[in-house]
């Protein structure tokens, strides 16, 4: 059964645990600290807030005592203040602050949600020694990303750029500034000709949801081209799916699918 037909089961069965997420990526490769928050645990993040604060110190006056008098000035006892408290430790409060226009997604989103077949060790790689370096475009910005997979039982994998890392929904996401009408990024293909769908938001079937959700199906050459996906009239917060893709593997072939993206960015 294909993706398309599967997407949303899988992405509850996802939420569920089934599917194992992981990340080799750089900035952040399998971080331990969720970004914006406390620290992470096995994919668990609990996000900071802005609850504690220092006590004031206490502040003593002393009586002031004024006598008029026609023939002399008013007479005033000092005033002796104490030493405010200093601020104690603890959130910064306010909540989770949208991100700016542009936004590079790799900046704070996590290759951590792996599907399909990625749910199992070593189908979908990611290269640690970063050789998509080399052909990255003029004015790059974010990360590249050379992905290999190799179709399993499944004949679909893909991944998603998640926030916090691993978060399938049962946290919120990043929020994002409104404005954004597309999401830019370039890929290629290592031999040409690989069909790729890539994705914005969609994901679904937890406490929090994606209310964005786009795509981009292209057939990629081995020159590395710009693509756009559309957002006009999409509406959006707090962002679990920033960026992703997905690979259906042709009827009948386990051949490894590779390409590289680069420079994802959400932008008005």
């Amino acid at each position: 059964m294909s993706f398309f037909g599967l997407r949303n089961c899988i992405l509850v069965v996802a939420a569920a645990g089934w599917l194992q997420a992981c990340s080799d990526e750089a900035p952040a490769k399998s971080s331990t600290m969720g970004a914006g928050g406390g620290a992470t645990s096995s994919g668990t993040t609990t996000t900071g807030t802005g609850t504690s604060s220092g006590t004031a110190g206490a502040s003593t006056t002393a009586a002031t005592s004024t006598t008029s008098s026609t023939t002399g000035p008013a007479t005033t006892t000092g005033t002796t203040t104490g030493t405010g408290g200093s601020t104690g430790a603890g959130g910064s409060g306010g909540g989770d602050v949208p991100a700016a226009l542009p936004f590079v997604v790799d900046s704070v989103f996590i290759a951590s949600g792996f599907m399909g077949d990625g749910s199992s060790p070593g189908a979908i790689t990611q290269d640690d020694n970063m050789t998509c370096v080399a052909s990255r475009p003029a004015g790059a910005t974010g990360h590249c990303h050379k992905f290999t997979y190799t179709p399993a039982a499944l004949a679909w994998g893909g991944v998603y750029w998640q926030y916090p890392v691993n978060n399938w929904g049962a946290s919120p996401g990043k929020r994002i500034a409104a404005g954004a009408t597309k999401v830019t990024f370039y890929a290629a293909g290592a031999v040409g000709g690989e069909s790729i769908k890539f994705i914005v938001g969609g994901m679904m079937g937890m406490a929090n949801v994606d209310t964005v959700n786009a795509s981009l199906q292209v057939a990629l050459t081995t020159t590395m081209t710009p693509y756009i996906i559309d957002l006009t009239g999409q509406t959006y917060d707090a962002v679990l799916g920033g960026f992703g893709w997905v690979a259906e593997a042709p009827v009948g072939s386990t051949a490894p699918i590779a390409f590289t993206v680069d420079s994802i960015t959400w932008a008005q």
